[in-house]
């Protein structure tokens, strides 16, 4: 028997070689059952939210933005340059919370062969509650060092899995603020922008066409920031290293 198609409404029946018949609806799922003589045979049914996702990863340009909540620990070496060879050890330890914006790319949409490879560029924002050490043992004067703010740029080369699952890594570089002060006589008071080499890993979970959840770790090298205070012996330089990790929502376009 010859193979052919029928509409019938909004279904497309395909007669295939005389003992498959194709399922298809104006909802995108697909479906194949056998012949009458093949009682074993079964529909595959893809759901239209499925099908939706699977739409919407195909796009070769996707902006999105998020919001983002994590924990921010902060690794602060102090190395008083003039009192011999000490270096004191500060954690700055608070939660974080900001937004993000970024553009992902499938750049190999038309390569079968790379066709799941993405693309991510993105910049985000986030302030730091509670980032605050004081260090009463080194006084007086008494040093408070505190984290403020981060600020980033990032590329997001990633590889999706499935079609709801994507994983990433992070390479991109953040600035961010670091206050140094005196709080018992108003000695001093810096406010300094480090920048810093940043990588991490992370997951995106599609939760619709649109909307998903995503989780990460990202690391943080930053370049010294050093001090030298007018009539004092203690000169200072300070080595900041964190670990992040990051719970965000997101929109995807």
């Amino acid at each position: 028997m010859k193979s052919g198609c029928i509409k019938v409404s909004a279904v497309v029946l395909c007669l295939v070689s005389g003992s498959a018949l194709a399922v298809s609806s104006a909802d995108g799922s697909v479906g194949t059952s056998g012949s009458s003589n093949n009682a074993n045979s079964s529909v595959a049914y893809v759901s239209p939210v499925e099908a939706k996702i699977k739409q919407a990863n195909d796009a070769f340009i996707r902006p999105y933005v998020g919001v983002s909540i994590g924990y921010d620990s902060t690794l602060l070496t102090a190395n008083f340059v003039n009192v011999g060879a000490l270096n004191n050890k500060y954690g700055l330890n608070g939660t974080s919370y900001g937004g993000y914006a970024g553009v992902q790319l499938n750049p190999f949409k038309y390569y079968e062969a790379f066709h799941n490879i993405r693309l991510g560029i993105e910049g985000y924002a986030q302030a730091i509650s509670h980032a605050q050490v004081s260090d009463v043992a080194a006084g007086p004067p008494t040093p408070v060092f505190q984290k403020k703010t981060n600020y980033g740029l990032s590329a997001l080369p990633g590889y999706q899995f499935t079609d709801r699952m994507e994983f990433f890594v992070r390479i991109g570089a953040e600035w961010s603020r670091f206050n140094y002060s005196n709080t018992i006589t108003g000695d001093y008071n810096y406010s300094n922008y480090s920048t810093g080499f940043q990588y991490g890993l992370g997951a995106l979970y599609n939760l619709t066409s649109h909307l998903g959840l995503r989780l990460e770790y990202d690391r943080t090298n930053y370049a010294q920031i050093k001090y030298s205070h007018a009539g004092s012996a203690l000169d200072e330089n300070l080595n900041y290293a964190t670990n992040a990790f990051q719970l965000g929502l997101e929109w995807l376009f």
